[in-house]
């Protein structure tokens, strides 16, 4: 209440003096009206300012992983793809699950993918040549695919392959999916390996 008042004879010594400075001549009742209402608006202003607006930070991606930088990425596709003819495609920010670590984060992913009878790459037995060394510890497999990862330095690559219907409806969900596609014949399969690349975050 004290700063309201404080306020308010501040708004009505401008009044005032402001009126006091036309002289003789006195302001119509339109332009005192005008400037009573600026001056209470302002004076409301005051007495009740806008809350500070609260500013929210970006949610930065955390993890034990962070992808390849870009260019490391983008370079290991293009030697790749250069290697079996097949363009490839990069995904530059994936979920990353060092599943023998239990550790996680994100990895960029590489990707390539052929359908009907056609086989997919072998980049296994290209990446050795690249510096590029198998980690056993990761080797899974079952009826449709398998996994297993490839590590240079700190970086690590989790390896999958995949046989999948390219029509996603063509087989239930569930228990029996992976019989059921491995039945459709092979123009309506799809075969996609891929690599998910990494290194622990500094």
């Amino acid at each position: 209440m004290k700063n309201f008042n404080n306020v308010s004879m501040i708004v009505l010594f401008v009044l005032v003096m402001l009126l006091s400075a036309c002289g003789p001549a006195q302001p119509s009742d339109e332009v005192q009206v005008a400037v009573i209402v600026a001056l209470t608006q302002t004076a409301a202003a005051l007495e009740n300012p806008a809350p500070p607006v609260e500013i929210v930070e970006t949610p930065q991606p955390s993890g034990d992983f962070q992808p390849l930088a870009a260019d490391e990425c983008t370079n290991l596709k293009d030697t790749l793809s250069q290697m079996v003819g097949l363009p490839g495609e990069v995904v530059s920010s994936v979920p990353f699950n060092d599943f023998v670590n239990e550790k996680s984060g994100f990895g960029c992913q590489i990707a390539y993918s052929v359908s009907g009878e056609n086989e997919p790459p072998d980049v296994r037995a290209i990446l050795p040549s690249l510096g590029w060394q198998e980690n056993d510890a990761y080797a899974a497999g079952g009826i449709g695919g398998m996994a297993t990862a490839y590590q240079n330095g700190e970086a690590l690559c989790l390896y999958f392959s995949e046989v999948k219907p390219a029509d996603e409806n063509a087989c239930p969900t569930g228990e029996g999916y992976i019989l059921c596609a491995m039945e459709l014949p092979p123009e309506q399969l799809l075969r996609t390996v891929s690599l998910n690349c990494a290194r622990p975050v500094p």
